[in-house]
């Protein structure tokens, strides 16, 4: 034994002895068959969410344990929490189960946001002028990929079109110079305005056939109901922007009055439904004209089902809505519309974000029975300014939240607070757990060291001696969210984390004089609905300015079909306006043809080619009659010419008669010397 020690000793630098002890042969063969496939399966989650995305695509291949392990999606919502800082549920990019797929396509568009090729185009809308910014709508991608912008004035109904990209083909549609009162509410898409008014009428007009040209192109037709004859206000309206019925027979048109009164419309502005609400106030309604109508008053929220007509659920905002003007004067009204609370839609999910003063409340009313509240906690003495809805394309809206895509297809919402610091936060629970508190996932705090206004040094001070808010828009997608302030200065920041990306803005040029002698609220910025494409604009008044960093979608696929010459831009609705100008072409060759035969018939007439004895008659005389007063013509010249010529003779006689006068003058005078 004592040999057996000694085989087994060391020696260590101290210069004691270390025996190990020889292991048995169970021993041995237990711990050479332990390793890492040997950890629970919650470890190993643990262990390859620290590794990177690339890695663990890799690692998928080493064996049927790890492949299980890496595609169970808690390991994936654990990767990109340390790489993105995303929460559970996050808005995809890709729309689809793959988790490699949304990886390398969000390190591409953060890529893009932070160093993509830089493009800006600065414009200015002639025909807004007085920068009354009541609704913008942009499409980034139709127009020949010019895309389009349209910006309507609620105080005078005008509307301004242009293209998107560079401010060209700018066509603008009048509004028949109302009174500044008439128009309380409005509802607006790419084909039809809808506006009502104070006296209960509803103008619906048709943009395809209304242009600059005035009146006589104008398709107004005004809504009336013959059967309640109700003139209360209109204080608010809403129409199906998805596309309307061809038949006219659905309802595509709503409007809420001041009276409590909801009215379905077709598009002939006939009444389908009347539901009434009495003692209450209609502010606002939001439809996808399939399944749900949701209205909101002074003090309730309440759902309609669109195909049944029926109220199914009735909710409590838990607050009223007051205005203290006096109901006598003309803005009584419009002071409820300026003072009500915001209303955002997520049919998706069946979501209804209300935002109201320092109140911030979700209702998913998925359940009808059960609806679940949830409510963002602010700070006290904290307010909403500005409330915001992720940018994000109509069908994502109103259609179905699909969970197994990546991110389980959240969405993102966004609230700018009078401490000037901005929220972020998700409208889309995790299905598992829904708490009654929302928490944001990520606020920003802004100092005017955050946004650098490159204007006259008065800017900092104007807004510091007047205690104006720092931000005055918000906009956000799946990657970022942009921030403006006043003169077109705006940032980008990371939307999960928070961190500033870059400065999406440049100094306008300088022939705009305005955005560097006064100060001008950015009035909203626009971000492109397809949330790979890094590009937007910013809208400043009458000012635009658009930007792009990288390829946009449009910029690819017409890069890979082959440089394919792309369609002409014919103006703001090109199918009216190509039709238009094929009308008017037609016309002026008409014309042309018209004057051509008429030239023709005179060349027959006065060449002696008449097909009638009258007009040969009547030409005979004619020219009779003409050759009788040439003659009598003659005789009054000859006549006169005889006068002339007398005249001249006697004139001629007496200047000879003074000539010999002088002669005899000067030769008496030469004899007398």
């Amino acid at each position: 034994m004592t040999l057996l020690l000694a085989e087994n000793s060391q020696t260590d630098h101290l210069g004691n002895s270390v025996v190990a002890l020889p292991r048995s042969s169970f021993e041995q063969s237990r711990y050479s068959q332990v390793s890492i496939n040997d950890l629970p399966t919650e470890l190993l989650i643990h262990v390859f969410s620290n590794l990177d995305p690339v890695y663990l695509n890799t690692m998928r291949l080493v064996c049927k344990r790890w492949n299980f392990v890496i595609n169970d999606r808690q390991t994936w919502i654990n990767s990109f929490n340390l790489k993105f800082n995303t929460p559970v549920v996050f808005p995809s990019l890709t729309n689809s189960a793959n988790w490699m797929s949304e990886y390398f396509t969000r390190l591409q568009v953060i890529k893009n946001w932070k160093k993509g090729t830089a493009l800006h185009s600065s414009y200015q809308l002639i025909n807004n002028e007085y920068r009354f910014n009541d609704c913008i709508l942009t499409n980034f991608s139709g127009n020949s990929g010019l895309g389009r912008i349209l910006v309507f004035s609620k105080k005078y109904g005008n509307i301004a079109l242009s293209n998107l990209k560079n401010g060209k083909n700018q066509s603008f549609i009048p509004g028949g110079n109302p009174q500044a009162y008439e128009n309380l509410s409005f509802a607006l898409n790419w084909n039809h305005l809808l506006i009502g008014k104070l006296n209960g009428e509803i103008h619906l007009k048709n943009l395809l056939t209304s242009t600059s040209s005035g009146s006589t192109r104008s398709s107004s037709t005004v809504f009336a109901d013959p059967v309640s004859h109700d003139k209360s206000p209109v204080m608010v309206v809403e129409i199906n922007s998805s596309g309307t019925d061809k038949y006219k027979s659905k309802v595509d048109v709503i409007s809420g009055s001041f009276a409590g009164s909801l009215k379905l419309w077709n598009m002939n502005g006939q009444v389908v439904k009347l539901i009434r609400f009495p003692g209450e106030i209609i502010l606002n309604v939001k439809s996808n004209f399939k399944k749900f109508i949701v209205v909101t008053t002074d003090c309730c929220i309440h759902i309609v089902d669109y195909n049944t007509y029926d109220v199914v659920a009735t909710m409590e905002l838990g607050f009223s809505i007051e205005n203290h003007e006096e109901p006598t004067i003309h803005g009584y009204y419009d002071t409820f519309l300026r003072v009500r609370n915001t209303l955002d839609v997520d049919f998706g999910n069946s979501n209804i974000v209300v935002c109201y003063q320092s109140i911030v409340k979700v209702f998913n009313f998925k359940d009808l029975n059960n609806i679940h509240e949830r409510q963002v906690v602010l700070p006290e003495g904290v307010f909403v300014i500005k409330s915001k809805m992720q940018t994000i394309s109509n069908n994502k809206i109103n259609g179905t939240r699909n969970p197994r895509i990546i991110g389980g297809d959240g969405l993102l919402f966004a609230n700018s607070l009078s401490d000037d610091t901005v929220i972020i936060w998700n409208v889309r629970e995790d299905e598992n757990y829904r708490p009654s508190t929302i928490t944001p996932h990520c606020t920003i705090r802004l100092t005017f060291r955050d946004i650098k206004y490159t204007t006259q040094g008065g800017v900092f001070d104007y807004i510091l001696d007047r205690n104006l808010p720092f931000i005055t828009s918000i906009a956000l997608n799946s990657s970022i969210i942009a921030i403006g302030g006043y003169n077109g200065v705006a940032n980008a920041y990371d939307v999960f984390t928070g961190k500033f990306i870059k400065e999406i803005y440049v100094k306008f040029p300088k022939r705009f004089n305005h955005m560097y002698d006064e100060l001008i609220p950015i009035t909203d910025i626009k971000l492109n609905d397809n949330q790979q494409d890094a590009s937007g604009v910013i809208v400043c008044g009458d000012t635009m300015q658009y930007f792009q960093f990288g390829e946009t979608r449009l910029t690819v696929t017409g890069a890979s079909e082959g440089g394919k010459k792309q369609k002409a831009n014919v103006g703001s609705y090109n199918k009216h306006e190509s039709k238009k100008k094929i009308k008017d072409g037609w016309e002026d060759y008409d014309t042309q043809r018209w004057i051509q035969k008429k030239q023709q018939d005179l060349f027959d007439k006065y060449n002696g080619q008449l097909d009638e004895d009258d007009d040969e008659l009547s030409l005979a005389l004619a020219l009779s009659q003409s050759v009788h007063h040439n003659n009598d013509d003659l005789k009054i010249a000859i006549e006169l010419s005889k006068q002339l010529n007398e005249e001249d003779r006697q004139a001629a006689e007496i200047n000879d008669e003074e000539d010999e006068v002088m002669r005899r003058v000067l030769e008496l005078s030469l004899h007398e010397h």
